[in-house]
């Protein structure tokens, strides 16, 4: 399970950098 954590984790961490990357409020305004 410990596992399978860190690794559902590092794929929410990685999309969420990806959106706030993609989402940026100050490139965009």
């Amino acid at each position: 399970h410990r596992i399978v954590d860190g690794a559902m984790a590092g794929m929410f961490l990685r999309r969420m950098k990806e959106l706030l990357e993609n989402f940026d409020p100050n490139r965009e305004v």
